[in-house]
């Protein structure tokens, strides 16, 4: 993105102000209903620099239900205008917001793409299963929570999310936790905390048990590189050994050892292990290329059916076309050319 300065006023319209109030960490809550939207809790570790009673975020196709701001009170929100042309969804707080740090919570539902645009949240059928994704860049994460949804508010980011025991959750990090929840007052939303989002789910009852699965916090990141899939998943892991490099120099006493894993439906997880192949040599080759070594403690390559580009470089979980990911011994070889290409692309990014 080009740097403030260097942007025209009609390009700045766009772009929101972290001066006042400046993004530090999201908490996510998020419980995918049905297959129309999902319901989601944002708590957003603000700093306020200056007082102020409105607190301007991005949102696109997001109802919001409650809004709060938690300091050493807690002040409730007064009302919430939305802007469908910037974007943006401006909170007005009844009281003005004290200077320091404190928490914005907002309560909401996101809607899930079933149009064909495959932005924010989408759904893929396949078999009888029903899968979500989300492809959240460039500035698709305002369809998935309110954020700064622009690449110089980075934060960090951990996501929760209550989904059916059945299937699988990857998100850009490790799982920290997961558990079994035997009631749905276990979960985030409930009758008596929330009854606007029970009355909106009328006739929608949740399907039987909850799987909380929490996710590690991120590293310090933009909003475009978060990522989560709910699917049916097969795996292949191979642990990569590279050198550790201390300021362009070698340490021969020490190795980073990084966890590679390819994900893919069970009746097609074999046709991945070329793909598998090539992100490993990539990881090393870049790693002794650049002596730089990678932070992330583990790499997720995820095949997804219809994803709107060839692949998506989210911060520990790269999202692959399914066309692109999945070779067997009848594909052309400019298509396994193609592949390699896209995969050394996607691992050069982390």
């Amino acid at each position: 993105m080009a740097h403030l300065e260097t942007m025209t006023p009609r390009e700045l319209q766009w772009i929101l102000s972290t001066d006042i109030v400046k993004p530090l960490r999201y908490d996510i809550q998020l419980e995918p209903r049905q297959d129309s939207h999902v319901l989601g809790r944002v708590d957003i570790e603000v700093e306020v620099t200056q007082s102020t009673k409105t607190v301007t975020l991005h949102g696109l196709r997001l109802v919001i239900f409650q809004a709060f701001f938690r300091g050493q009170t807690q002040i409730g929100c007064k009302a919430m205008k939305p802007d469908r042309h910037f974007e943006t969804l401006e909170f007005e707080f009844l009281e003005a917001l004290p200077v320091g740090r404190g928490i914005m919570t907002v309560i909401y539902s996101a809607s899930i793409d079933n149009t064909g645009d495959r932005n924010g949240i989408f759904m893929r059928r396949r078999f009888g299963v029903e899968s979500l994704h989300t492809q959240c860049e460039p500035c698709n994460a305002r369809q998935v929570f309110p954020c700064w949804d622009q690449p110089t508010a980075k934060a960090i980011f951990q996501l929760t999310m209550y989904i059916d025991p059945a299937m699988d959750c990857l998100s850009n990090s490790r799982v920290f936790s997961t558990t079994t929840l035997s009631t749905t007052s276990q979960t985030i939303f409930t009758e008596e905390q929330f009854p606007a989002i029970v009355q909106m789910n009328t006739g929608q009852e949740r399907r039987g048990p909850q799987k909380r699965v929490i996710f590690k916090p991120t590293v310090l990141m933009s909003t475009y590189m978060l990522a989560f899939t709910v699917d049916v998943l097969d795996k292949i892991t191979t642990n990569v050994q590279v050198p550790v490099y201390e300021d362009g120099v070698e340490n021969s006493s020490k190795i980073q050892i990084t966890p590679i894993t390819v994900y893919a439906p069970p009746e097609r997880i074999k046709e991945s292990q070329f793909v598998l192949h090539m992100a490993c040599f990539a990881w090393r080759f870049f790693t002794e290329k650049f002596k730089l070594n990678n932070p992330l403690e583990k790499l997720d390559i995820m095949s997804v059916d219809h994803l709107p580009v060839l692949g998506s470089e989210n911060w520990g979980l790269i999202c692959l076309h399914s066309n692109y990911m999945l070779l067997n011994d009848e594909s052309a070889f400019s298509k396994v050319q193609r592949t390699a290409r896209l995969v050394c692309h996607e691992v050069k990014f982390r």
